[in-house]
């Protein structure tokens, strides 16, 4: 009786073969585990002519894919029957992949599964509802109707942009009268993780979120704690063109919104952004977003 023997073999993070005894010293399920979720790397078994793969979408490196990519490739030039079977985890559970072949047509289908499956863990891409048109600069100089943008601007202007986390600042403690339909906030870019984050929010009650939602926003991620998270994306993608440009900007957004409660409504609403330096930041590393929604509508209601 002949066993076949399992051979293991790691692709690090740079896309090279590595040995998880010389990196961390020990092995062991726990550190497998680290190594696929924490490190990145890629684990290959083999036995004779299976081989199974596992990664991790969201951890792996472009680097570790192409050197991934092209073994697979290798797979169907060799013209004998192979099986093959990629699991890769999602967050909550693994996706797999299971290929029988011997040309190079099935390993091609195989890359382009593995591919597939990193560009959704890498950056995922939410189709939005809402229609944005860019209204250009805006003239924050001149006086408005809106007794509220005109002293968020004035502030602004004031301190030319530099803003501070204290509870002095302004735009951290906001003693602006509320006005209807009116919000302001500061988004700010997180150090750790480079993801835009709540530092304040004002006025504490309004047309979208519940008091309770915007007690959670503090400190949160936009992309975390924005029930409706079409709209967190443009938010995000929104204060990223503003930090880019280093210049306020003004839009129109019009479109569906998914409330606190669950329920829809059609808003539609202008958004300026201003972008700000906080705590004495080199280049502006935080946005203030001041918004004036026009109407908010429950259409179910407007139908009966």
């Amino acid at each position: 009786m002949t066993v076949a023997a399992v051979k293991t073999y790691w692709i690090d993070e740079r896309g090279r073969p590595a040995e998880l005894l010389e990196r961390v010293g020990r092995l062991g399920d726990d550190v497998a585990t680290f190594a696929v979720h924490t490190m990145g790397w890629v684990r290959v078994q083999e036995i004779v002519r299976y081989w199974e793969i596992e990664l991790d979408p969201r951890a792996v490196q472009p680097a570790s894919i192409a050197t991934l990519c092209d073994m697979v490739r290798q797979f169907g030039r060799h013209g004998s029957p192979w099986l093959a079977r990629v699991r890769a985890y999602n967050g909550v559970d693994w996706l797999s992949s299971s290929t029988v072949g011997s040309t190079a047509q099935s390993a091609d289908e195989l890359v382009a599964w593995i591919e597939a499956v990193v560009r959704f863990g890498r950056d995922p891409q939410i189709p939005c509802a809402l229609d944005v048109t860019d209204l250009g600069e805006p003239d924050l100089g001149r006086r408005t109707d809106d007794p509220m943008l005109d002293e968020i601007a004035s502030a602004w202007r004031g301190t030319r942009g530099e803003i501070s986390s204290t509870p002095a600042d302004p735009f951290m403690h906001m003693r602006w009268a509320p006005l209807p339909c009116r919000s302001v906030k500061v988004l700010v870019r997180d150090t750790p993780s480079a993801a835009l984050v709540f530092a304040s929010y004002f006025p504490a009650s309004t047309e979208f979120w519940t008091e309770g939602t915007v007690r959670r926003f503090r400190f949160g991620r936009v992309s975390e704690e924005v029930p409706d998270r079409a709209l967190a994306a443009n938010v995000i993608a929104s204060a990223e063109a503003t930090l880019i440009s280093r210049r306020p900007r003004s839009e129109r957004v019009r479109g569906l919104v998914r409330r606190s409660d669950a329920s829809v409504v059609h808003a539609d609403w202008e958004r300026i952004s201003l972008p700000a330096c906080l705590d004495s930041a080199k280049t502006p590393n935080a946005v203030i977003v001041y918004c004036h929604a026009a109407r908010v509508m429950d259409l179910r209601q407007a139908a009966s």
